[in-house]
């Protein structure tokens, strides 16, 4: 046979591969009239731990609440939080964490992850298909964009997709690689391509919904800001419940404290997105002023690569009026660490400028105010000397301490502001604001896109 022929044979068998799918599919796909009674099915996907996916838990919840069946599909590895686990109409599908157990090099494995990535989520969404809402979690984008794309067109048309978008993925590489190299050009191209297409897209601010239009072209009908909110957990202690937290951990986060002490906690994931030494600096600035200033007990949760990194700058910097605790909490133990604290802080710097750090909203919902780390979003959450203060470098979070462990007042005033933000829960924000587009409710004024710029002259995605 002709070379010619050869390639035409092939062009043809890869042509005829995703329609071949569709027809094997499409029978499957139609919802019978006997099912229109039944409950509505969401998957609900993270390709990362489930457990340590608080956003993507609190939209399983609001959904099996609001009578959904769920399927809640990520890594096994924390425990979620028991009305997860003990719901009847959430199901939970583990997908299996690929480990370099053979020691390849890390193109070759990261090559091998990705087409096993690949298998094991097509394999995994095949089984599940026919659901009436994909909700997935970006990023990460690669593979599951192109897999969910996949999987709508030819394994499940009848399923509407909505991508929440934490972030822009390619940034997040961008940390690694400088914005020009190929593989970040391709993940941008890619998150665009295969991210654009969605029903819908929820995203945790205003300016990265104005950023997705910008960006990637999206239609601006499609984008919805839903910004995190606390979950029913987080809220404020106390004063007994207070008490209660510092006898239950006098052991191992309170131990050698007098009642002068004022406690500063922040969690991390210790990892290239949040600068601890704007911290230790900061720290150290006010364990070195000639003010009269309370003790600090500092108390740090999570764990993560970097981890060893920063004990290891911990112990070198011998501070007198400051004390360092870190620990790793189970689910039902971090609010109450939070609650007990006078302070709150983010060090979280924004690969893409347009996200909000979970960790404070935690905080808020605990009513605690928080000193955070300055970028473009940040002002949507954290207003300076409303509920928080925002800083730049570790001077200004240095004196920011100062400040407000030296007047009693400002700190009285932020902690106001956080005790009003305790209020807004995602419960109430989730019903209003995403429950309709998921056949819950109505709403009752103007669309969620018409609070916002982001009307378009552009089409309508396809689906």
């Amino acid at each position: 046979m002709k070379a010619w022929h050869w390639s035409v044979t092939l062009v043809v068998i890869y042509l005829a591969i995703p329609v071949i799918l569709y027809l094997l599919t499409r029978k499957d796909d139609r919802k019978p009239l006997s099912d229109i009674r039944k409950r509505k099915r969401t998957i609900v996907l993270v390709l990362g731990d489930l457990g340590r996916s608080p956003r993507m838990l609190y939209h399983a919840r609001s959904l099996a609440r609001s009578g959904h069946k769920v399927d809640l599909c990520g890594y096994d590895g924390a425990k979620p939080f028991d009305e997860i686990l003990n719901n009847d109409l959430i199901k939970i599908h583990h997908i299996p964490l690929i480990l370099n157990t053979r020691k390849l090099p890390f193109v070759v494995f990261g090559i091998l992850k990705v087409i096993r990535q690949h298998w094991l989520l097509i394999s995994l969404l095949y089984k599940l298909r026919g659901a009436d809402y994909l909700l997935v979690q970006n990023p990460p984008s690669i593979p599951t964009l192109g897999v969910v794309r996949f999987y709508n067109l030819f394994l499940s048309t009848r399923t509407k997709v909505v991508l929440d978008w934490h972030n822009f993925g390619y940034t997040i590489l961008a940390l690694k690689l400088p914005e020009t190299h190929p593989m970040v050009k391709f993940a941008k191209f890619y998150e665009g391509f295969f991210g654009g297409r969605a029903f819908v897209h929820l995203c945790v601010t205003v300016l990265m919904g104005q950023a997705m239009r910008k960006t990637f072209g999206m239609s601006g009908r499609r984008i919805v800001p839903l910004h995190d909110r606390p979950a029913f957990h987080f809220k404020p202690l106390s004063e007994s419940e207070k008490l209660d937290v510092l006898r239950d951990f006098k052991e191992t986060l309170y131990d050698d404290m007098t009642a002068d002490h004022k406690i500063i906690v922040s969690s991390t994931s210790y990892t290239p997105d949040e600068n601890f030494n704007i911290l230790l600096d900061a720290l150290a600035l006010y364990d070195e002023s000639k003010l009269d200033l309370p003790p600090l007990r500092v108390i740090i949760t999570g764990k993560g690569p970097m981890m060893p990194e920063f004990l290891a700058k911990v112990e070198k910097l011998q501070l007198k009026r400051v004390s360092i605790r870190t620990a790793w909490l189970e689910f039902a133990d971090y609010p109450r660490i939070l609650g007990a604290a006078h302070l709150g802080v983010s060090l979280h710097e924004s690969s893409s400028g347009y996200d909000l750090p979970m960790k404070v909203v935690d905080m808020f919902g605990c009513g605690i105010p928080v000193v955070s780390v300055d970028y473009a979003a940040l002002s949507e959450l954290v207003k300076t000397n409303t509920n928080g203060v925002a800083v730049k470098g570790h001077v200004e979070m240095g004196n920011t301490f100062m400040s407000l462990f030296s007047n009693r007042g400002k700190l009285d005033n932020i902690k106001r502001g956080a005790m009003i933000e305790s209020r807004n829960t995602w419960d109430q924000t989730w019903v209003k604001t995403v429950g309709p587009l998921f056949d819950i409710g109505e709403y009752v004024q103007q669309r969620p896109d018409e609070d916002y710029d982001f009307s378009s002259s552009s089409s309508d995605d396809d689906h």
